[in-house]
């Protein structure tokens, strides 16, 4: 739409011209607040920096914030056990809870290990919301109508996360590169932040800071060209990330062939569908994100930290929580939109048989996953659970045709709206042209009765609430849905193990090696 192209073009340019520069701000008034919430909430220790006296020194970036080059090992370090890389390609996306899910993860992950995360510590790119802050009231409703975008209710402030470095594409893949040629315990890659769609799953993707996306392909062609021996393990948390399941495959191209790499994967969504876990709101108790519980999960605990029974985390009753579990335990417990899904789950939907024999197989966290949902959801076989789902993803696609509808009144109210506004003030949509400001002060009283009483605004103000409303209704539609979904899948699943089980051969082989390795322990 043309108010989003704007915004988009307005973020990018101000992205590129900021890069390598960056103005520290006095803290708000809330700031001490919210960084105190922050560190009792995951009862971490982080780096509250202090902020610079901008009146009484001048700052030179290229000491001030870390540089976005490609972390090498050095030549005293230990092996990289972990590699954490977290947030979005602009500071509105780099929302706090992706930095407080970071903390958690590097915090729940042993031995050695790199972190990179928005634009470095000390960098102001963590989105906090806040209270409403006093803006122009003209120019606020100027650029909710002509460039709306989101981080206007929030304020930023500096990366806390201790030695954090720009998580850029080339820093994350180079040191992945890196430490596949390091030790022989397995490597952990955590990528946080957020993802996209593409045309068919190898083409769905990560964002990176500054601006720069990594794609399922493109990851698995730059393990596919390292030389190694060692066990890979990815926890990918973004929208859509089940598309980099396709990291099975030799290019992540099914007819190219399974992997012969030890690596696999645990996502928090399948190829087609969204995630959640992108919160500006600092209060942990308000979120419901896939990490949020899968890192906690690790440690036996609830979302919010409280210890929980181990027993009823570990499936195989080993005495260790491992990723799968953790995995299988979001699954149950999270109040939320995801269906998660793992690399095995992708291989088994490649080779299984549609139908034939079946031979019993042990599958701890499916059966887990089975027994708390069908008791939830009193539903017992995948056929009740199918039909139950499709009930529901009709409600959902009903759902998601009255937002497209609304979105369609929405834009044509802003081009008449717009219209109406741009053929007496031409120059309204763009507050970077020499005559703006003049303008704006010249005739603000007039531009604001028009704002506030014809019926060209009225109209597109009652469609921007009518979009929101049946965005939030189909929001609801996918979280009701979302539980039936990871109950059918995990049936689907193991009657999916068991059809392959009977058919044996080199597929069930990987199919237990795909598992083995999701199964690990950090």
């Amino acid at each position: 739409m043309y108010r989003v192209m704007i915004g988009v073009i307005i973020a990018i340019i101000a992205l590129v011209g900021g890069i390598g520069f960056w103005s520290y701000l006095t803290d708000t008034q809330s700031q001490t607040d919210i960084d105190a919430a922050f560190v009792e909430e995951d009862r971490v220790q982080v780096a509250v920096l202090p902020t610079p006296d901008v009146q009484s020194q001048s700052i030179d970036s290229s000491t001030m914030f870390p540089q976005p080059h490609p972390m090498l090992p050095g030549a005293d370090d230990p092996p990289i056990q972990w590699i954490v890389t977290g947030g979005g390609a602009l500071p509105e996306m780099n929302q706090i809870s992706l930095e407080q899910d970071a903390q958690l993860a590097i915090s729940r992950l042993p031995g050695f290990g790199r972190i990179f995360f928005a634009a470095g510590t000390g960098s102001q790119t963590v989105q906090v919301q806040t209270q409403p802050m006093v803006a122009d009231e003209l120019e606020f409703a100027l650029g909710e109508i002509f460039q709306p975008r989101g981080g206007r209710d929030s304020t930023y402030r500096a990366v806390t996360i201790l030695n954090a470095q720009p998580a850029t594409k080339e820093a994350t893949l180079t040191t992945i590169k890196a430490a596949l040629g390091q030790g022989q315990k397995p490597l952990l890659v955590a990528i946080l932040g957020h993802g996209d769609q593409g045309e068919v799953a190898r083409d769905n993707l990560a964002g990176f800071w500054p601006g720069d996306t990594l794609t399922a392909a493109e990851l698995t062609a730059e393990l596919d060209s390292t030389q190694t021996q060692r066990m890979t393990r990815f926890v990918i948390t973004t929208c859509f990330s089940g598309g980099f399941a396709e990291m099975v495959f030799h290019d992540a191209d099914p007819d190219a062939g399974v992997t012969h790499q030890n690596r696999c994967g645990l996502f928090s969504a399948t190829w087609d569908l969204e995630a959640s876990g992108c919160d500006p709101n600092p209060d942990r108790r308000a979120q419901e994100g896939f990490g949020q519980h899968f890192w906690h999960a690790l440690s036996s605990e609830d979302r919010l930290g409280q210890p929980l029974d181990r027993h009823q985390i570990d499936a195989d009753k080993n005495g260790e929580i491992s990723l799968l579990e953790a995995h299988g335990w979001v699954r149950i417990t999270s109040a939320s939109l995801e269906v998660p899904t793992t690399t095995s789950e992708r291989w088994l939907r490649h080779v299984a048989p549609a139908e034939g024999p079946e031979e019993d197989v042990s599958l701890p966290v499916e059966d887990m996953v089975i027994a708390q949902l069908s008791s939830r959801l009193n539903t017992t076989t995948l056929e009740e659970a199918q039909k139950q789902l499709e009930v529901l993803q009709q409600q959902s696609q009903t759902a998601l045709d009255k937002v497209t509808e609304a979105q369609e009144k929405e834009e044509k109210a802003f081009r008449m709206l717009a219209g109406e506004l741009l053929s007496r003030w031409p120059v309204l949509d763009d507050p970077y042209h020499p005559a703006y400001r003049s303008m704006l002060t010249e005739q603000r009283d007039v531009i604001l009765a028009l704002l506030e009483r014809h019926e060209l605004s009225r109209t597109f103000q009652n469609q921007l609430r009518e979009a929101e409303r049946a965005q939030i209704a189909l929001e609801d539609s996918r979280v009701r849905s979302a539980p039936l979904h990871r109950l059918m899948r995990a049936l689907e699943n193991r009657q999916l193990a068991r059809r392959l089980k009977a058919q044996g051969g080199k597929n069930w082989q990987l199919y237990q090696r795909f598992l083995a390795c999701e199964n690990t322990v950090p």
